[in-house]
């Protein structure tokens, strides 16, 4: 117990292999002060309940597609992340009563200019922490 009377939570990433299922079932599920996120990536099956915590999403350029992404901050959320929802994902993710505090992580990955046409549109999105993992790209930054 730290000098505040309070008991010090802290949480790291929590993210998932490429190669195996790895399996999250969290209910009640609190970020601490200083929190990572829920990292869902390659074969993760995830189905988290009536928590408050960050989560990160990994999309996949390489398969080409389109998504449409509603990712509010500070309001519970029932919704499920898969094939289905979103091309190139091999995880499954279901959020029920969930709330993400402050920002989602959104990581758009395998990214090239030789690679097939991929949009994301971003609609209720009112803050994310982008990044894009790519190569061979051409372009200007404006």
């Amino acid at each position: 117990m730290g000098r505040d009377g309070y008991h010090k939570r802290y949480s790291y990433g929590i993210t998932f292999s490429e190669k195996t299922v790895g399996k999250l079932r969290a209910t009640r599920l609190i970020q601490g002060p200083n929190p990572d996120s829920i990292i869902i990536a390659g074969r993760g099956d995830v189905i988290v309940k009536d928590s408050k915590f960050a989560i990160a999403l990994n999309l996949y350029a390489h398969s080409g597609g389109k998504a449409t992404l509603d990712l509010p901050i500070n309001r519970p959320i029932t919704t499920i992340f898969d094939r289905a929802t979103l091309p190139g994902v091999q995880y499954r993710l279901e959020l029920v009563n969930v709330t993400v505090p402050n920002y989602w992580f959104l990581f758009l990955r395998n990214v090239s200019m030789q690679g097939p046409l991929c949009e994301i549109t971003l609609r209720d999105c009112v803050k994310i922490l982008p990044a894009i993992l790519g190569h061979n790209l051409t372009g200007t930054w404006n």
